[in-house]
C-alpha cells in the first residue's frame, strides 16, 4: 500500500523521527491523531486517487494525491509553532521530489502541492498541513 510505503519512507530519514521517533511506535499515524497524542506529531491520509491511463488502457501506474498533517502543541519549553514547521520541513525533505522503492512499490514521482499552516488557538495546538501528489507503479 502506498501510504504505508510514505509511512516507511518518512521513518527512514533521520530529520523525521529525530523529532517523531524511529521504532514500530513512532508518532505517524493514519488518518488521526490518538486519543491522547504525544506531540510532536503527523498524521496522513489519501485525499484522491486514481490509475492513470494510455491508448492501450491502464498504465500500470497510479497517482494520488496524501495529505501530510505535522502537529505540535505549544508548552512551557516548547513554541507549538516552531516544532509543526521544523517537523514539516523534514517531511518535505524527505519527500519532494523523491523517487524510489520503498518495499514492493516504485514511486516514481514525489511533488510538493499545497502547504498551509492551522492553529487551534484554545489547545494551542498547531498543524502545518502538506498536499504531495505521489505517482507509483501499482502492483
Amino acid at each position: 500500500m502506498i501510504d504505508q510505503a510514505i509511512r516507511t519512507r518518512l521513518l527512514a530519514v533521520s530529520a523525521v523521527t529525530d523529532l517523531v521517533g524511529s521504532s514500530t511506535a513512532a508518532r505517524v499515524h493514519p488518518l488521526q491523531m490518538p486519543q491522547r497524542p504525544t506531540f510532536p506529531c503527523i498524521t496522513y491520509q489519501i485525499i484522491s486517487g486514481s490509475p492513470l491511463y494510455g491508448l492501450a488502457g491502464v498504465a500500470g501506474v497510479a497517482e494520488i494525491r496524501l495529505q501530510i498533517d505535522c502537529w505540535a502543541q505549544t508548552t512551557e519549553t516548547v513554541d507549538g509553532y516552531a516544532k509543526a514547521r521544523e517537523l514539516a520541513e523534514a517531511v518535505r525533505g524527505a519527500l519532494s521530489a523523491y523517487t524510489g522503492t520503498v518495499g514492493t512499490d516504485v514511486i516514481q514521482e514525489c511533488s510538493l502541492v499545497n502547504r498551509q499552516v492551522l492553529l487551534d488557538g484554545e489547545a494551542g495546538v498547531f498543524r502545518e498541513s502538506l498536499d504531495f501528489e505521489i505517482a507509483y507503479t501499482e502492483s
